[in-house]
């Protein structure tokens, strides 16, 4: 007996240690993204893209013309950029604001934030306490790092991924005895899973989860989820359709279908995007099998469920996104957060109630399980969580740029402001149009259209054309372009705007810095 006391201490004290740690990191996160919400520099080098396809809306230009040297899409749907370029749209008494990057993130992060309290509840409802779902939702603040700091970026992947947790959490909450009630709840959580995939299209596979979910556990909802479902979809689609013709559908199925499988990653997704990555979490939901509960409730049972089939839809978007050309870290977005939705649902009983969150909790769950086994699971629990919050440290002074960045980057803007002519910055366009040049197609789009259509393609052509008739007053690059031998052939060297090391720490993704300004190259070279 003593020594089950000790050990039911135990596990309270570090299940305390966890929520303390889970806390900071979630409070880490809120400054983090309060301190980067105004940066007027991109924070990630395809954000300068996100800054065009708002300029455009509020332009009132085609967010999917057909390909151009002047502009080439990000391959999702629009859904989020429309709403970020709300505040660049003309308003009655107030006017219109430029096109800024500030929107978009507050979007984001709060997409975060919400996606954080939807998870929590998801679990609580899973597992009657708050203490895993506080740690739950402390655990996706905290996973900003190793999710490639997107939580807060002007990015559609964490919008997308607060619809569906919301779509989740509403089609859960369908039950009970008023039929109405549930039907209405059922269309509801169907239309949010719609505007997840009108945000992204990465969404599909988590509707297509629900919906088996529905025919396996509540067929009841079958016709008000299916029919919402697919008669707002195909509306969605008409509109696209409508206002952008078949670009729409070349540009959001045509060109991702299209990209390679880039082979060495398969093995790497599961070692070093699963396993270092989210291995507790994995270990932490398995110990439902090693002790399943008695008495646990239907509902109860039905909620871990319907978030099992969500991580499966996860694992599937994530390993597709991370294997192909182009795929990044952010895509563990889509596995890491109904992972620790389901980890904590399913662990759930193995934390203690702490009476300051639960006064009103009952027993705990009879465990099926050998006694010594069931006395140690709580504590074991609790190692992984603190273990799993080990993992997703990370040193947040690199997350934020300083006085110092910014005061580099407004002189890279001030020496591109000065040259005469049009200005390429391949890998960072946002750069051109804050400096008031015409941006140009990103580098990084164009790679995805050749993937799609090979080397020749018309847009590649001209640009290469462009170079060789040296038409840009200058060209932009960091030296990792794949257009440089022919950019070295026209343009030379004439300044440099960035230091080779020491900036750059509170970029995140994986393209090259805007460090050398080239120029044409005289007659006589």
């Amino acid at each position: 007996m003593a020594v089950a006391t000790t050990r039911g201490r135990v596990a309270t004290v570090l299940s305390g240690v966890a929520l303390l740690w889970g806390s900071a990191q979630a409070a880490v996160f809120l400054v983090i993204a309060a301190r980067r919400v105004a940066f007027p520099f991109e924070l990630e080098w395809l954000e300068g893209v996100g800054l065009d396809h708002i300029a455009r809306i509020a332009a009132g230009q085609p967010f999917y013309p057909a390909p151009s040297v002047d502009f080439l899409p990000l391959i999702y749907t629009p859904l989020y950029f429309h709403i970020a370029a709300l505040p660049s749209l003309e308003w009655p008494l107030v006017g219109a604001a430029a096109p800024a990057f500030w929107f978009g993130r507050a979007l984001s992060a709060l997409a975060t934030i919400v996606a954080a309290a939807a998870i929590g509840a998801l679990v609580r409802r899973a597992g009657g306490r708050t203490l895993p779902a506080m740690l739950a939702a402390t655990a996706w603040l905290g996973a900003f790092e190793v999710c490639g700091r997107w939580f807060d970026l002007m990015k559609a992947d964490t919008p997308m991924m607060a619809l569906v947790l919301g779509g989740t959490w509403a089609l859960d909450a369908a039950r009970g005895d008023d039929i109405r009630r549930r039907g209405a709840t059922a269309m509801l959580a169907a239309a949010l899973f719609v505007a997840a995939i009108f945000v992204k299209q990465s969404a599909v596979f988590y509707a297509l989860a629900a919906g088996v979910f529905v025919i396996w556990r509540r067929r009841e909802l079958l016709l008000p989820f299916a029919a919402t479902g697919v008669g707002l979809s195909l509306i969605g689609l008409a509109v696209c359709h409508i206002a952008w013709g078949e670009w729409f559908w070349y540009y959001v199925v045509n060109v991702p279908a299209a990209q390679p499988v880039a082979w060495p990653r398969v093995p790497t997704f599961f070692t070093a995007d699963l396993l270092a990555v989210v291995g507790p979490l994995i270990l932490l939901a398995a110990l439902r099998l090693v002790a399943p509960t008695d008495d646990e409730s239907t509902p109860a049972r039905d909620t871990r469920r319907l978030l099992l089939a969500l991580t499966v839809a996860g694992f599937v978007a994530a390993f597709l996104g991370r294997v192909h050309w182009g795929g990044w870290i952010n895509n563990r977005i889509y596995l890491v957060a109904p992972l620790i939705a389901y980890a904590f649902a399913a662990a759930a009983p193995f934390f203690p109630r702490l009476r300051f969150l639960d006064p009103q909790g009952g027993d705990a769950p009879s465990l099926n399980a050998l006694p010594r086994l069931a006395a140690t699971l709580p504590t074991l629990a609790a190692i992984l969580v603190l273990t799993q919050f080990a993992l997703f440290a990370y040193d947040p002074r690199d997350a934020v740029p300083t006085a110092k960045d910014r005061a580099k980057l407004e002189r890279v803007v001030a020496k591109i402001s000065a040259v005469d002519g049009a200005v390429w910055i391949p890998d960072h366009g946002g750069l051109a149009r804050q400096a008031g040049k015409r941006p140009f197609a990103h580098a990084y789009v164009m790679r995805y259209l050749e993937n799609a259509e090979g080397p020749d393609n018309a847009v590649t052509e001209r640009m290469e054309s462009l170079i060789e008739q040296r038409a840009f007053g200058a060209v932009v690059v960091g030296y990792n372009n794949r257009r440089q031998e022919k950019i070295d052939a026209h343009y030379r060297f004439s300044a440099r705007l960035l230091p080779r090391t020491g900036f750059g720490r509170f970029m995140t993704g994986t393209g090259p810095l805007p460090r050398y300004l080239m120029t044409p190259r005289g007659g006589a070279e």
